[in-house]
């Protein structure tokens, strides 16, 4: 780490006390030129910046192609669909590392540039003499701590950035638990569009906005959950019991999402106080006797 070091008695010298704005110039040089520390910095050196990955990736995926979607056979388009899902995924996943960095350097950064500035100017204000000299410094410094109390309060809202980042993952971990599930489907019950619309969800989960609306008490559990779920769903494999199957199919009948049926089934799980996610319930293993009886209650037969 290199400091550069200003000798501010001598500049001060050399302004005459009606240079006011001259010897306030120095002093923030003074406060403000010193590099940034390691705890301060991003993280490592990538081996490709964030916008030559992202870049590369939009040369080579490009925009979805429907028509060529539409004219490949049934296991083509499940293939492209799901390779076109992942790379999408991964740009997310980078841009998204750059971003939670940002965050966390600029609340580092805000309050370590600022508390320096605002200390420097206010030792300062008592080696001037001339009255006016000292205001205008004490006003500067002033303005600094109002300019970080502003900033702590309004743009972010008064939440913690850390509480933020960690439902921000959480909330990522969630969407993609249920679009690796979604991939295991043939394009009739998931199609491209349908993906595309995930992959929005996917987005939006991990902005700060997401972040405040989701933001809870819990947070940290349900960061845990969250990885627990996206494991879970690598890991085991989409279930073939017959009143799972048949749900299914009644749900995405011909490739078109069946919304009827699936506002009855979560109006019974809500009645029996049954707070599992629908797309588990007809793929998930664990969940065969609970599809069990929401197939006898709906009237499904299989």
């Amino acid at each position: 780490m290199r400091v550069f070091l200003v000798d501010c008695e001598a500049l001060s010298e050399r302004f005459s006390a009606r240079h006011l704005s001259g010897k306030i110039i120095v002093i923030a040089l003074c406060a403000m030129t010193v590099s940034c520390t390691t705890s301060l910095q991003s993280g490592p050196q990538r081996l490709f910046t964030v916008a030559q990955e992202t870049t590369l990736i939009r040369q080579q995926v490009g925009p979805p192609d429907f028509k060529f979607y539409s004219a490949s056979s049934t296991a083509d388009r499940v293939k492209y669909r799901n390779n076109y899902i992942a790379a999408r995924m991964y740009a997310m996943d980078v841009a998204y590392t750059e971003y939670e960095s940002a965050l966390t350097a600029e609340r580092q950064t805000i309050g370590f540039v600022g508390s320096s500035a605002n200390i420097a100017l206010n030792t300062a204000a008592t080696l001037f003499t001339p009255v006016s000299t000292k205001t205008a410094i004490s006003a500067v410094a002033a303005g600094l701590s109002g300019t970080r109390a502003a900033y702590s309060d309004e743009v972010l809202l008064k939440n913690s950035i850390d509480l933020l980042q960690t439902q921000m993952r959480a909330n990522r971990a969630n969407v993609a638990a249920t679009m690796f599930l979604r991939m295991s489907h043939d394009d009739s019950i998931y199609t491209l569009a349908m993906a595309l619309s995930d992959l929005e969800d996917y987005y939006r989960a991990g902005t700060l906005t997401g972040g405040i609306i989701k933001a809870q008490s819990t947070v940290s559990a349900a960061e845990q959950v969250a990885v627990e779920n996206k494991q879970a769903a690598i890991l085991y494999q989409i279930s073939e019991r017959p009143s799972q199957v048949a749900l299914r199919n009644a749900l995405a009948p011909n490739g078109v999402y069946n919304h009827a049926l699936a506002a009855k089934l979560k109006a019974s799980l809500s009645r029996d106080n049954v707070f599992v996610n629908l797309g588990d319930i007809v793929t998930n293993p664990q969940y065969g006797q609970l599809a069990d009886r929401l197939a006898a209650e709906v009237g499904i037969r299989y």
